[in-house]
């Protein structure tokens, strides 16, 4: 199979067929083409970030590396397990969307040498905001005890 270059009409010579796949111009012209005409992706320009306008430097990404980062967090990310979340990552999760507590909502302290905890109102450990409740620890001790008390260690399978 003998391929031409587009440009002079001459045949492209190599001596491996894998290679003649690859070539689209002869040696002579392949040093001529501009940049823009190497990228055929780019003409037109290169791309630009969705979210803020950026020129990228790749023809396949989306996003600048600032938005990129931003677009796979939460519900978005390749990652997101909803409410098959563990114990450790759903209060992780609770604590970056209502912030660390920093008063008993029972007792209503506020002391800042006190340890303050989130505490599912519902036993259920769900992503729901609605659901948790900040408590001192000493509170937080009183609201799991009873028939409640270890229903995380169950549920999420915690050795204790």
């Amino acid at each position: 199979m003998k391929k031409k270059c587009p440009n002079c009409n001459e045949y492209l010579k190599t001596t491996q067929k894998s290679k003649l796949k690859e070539l689209t111009y002869c040696s002579k012209c392949k040093g001529l083409l501009t940049n823009k005409e190497k990228h055929w992706h780019w003409n037109g320009g290169k791309p630009k970030c969705l979210e803020c306008g950026k020129e990228l430097s790749a023809y396949h990404v989306k996003y600048c590396s600032k938005h990129r980062s931003i677009n796979n967090t939460g519900e978005k990310s390749y990652q997101w397990k909803g409410d098959n979340v563990g114990y450790h990552g759903l209060h992780k999760w609770v604590e970056r969307q209502l912030g660390k507590p920093k008063k008993c909502e029972h007792c209503h302290t506020i002391d800042e040498t006190k340890r303050y905890e989130w505490a599912n109102k519902n036993y259920e450990y769900k992503r729901v905001i609605e659901d948790w409740i900040r408590l001192c620890r000493k509170c937080h001790g009183q609201f799991d005890k009873g028939e409640n008390w270890g229903i995380a260690y169950k549920k999420f399978g915690i050795q204790r």
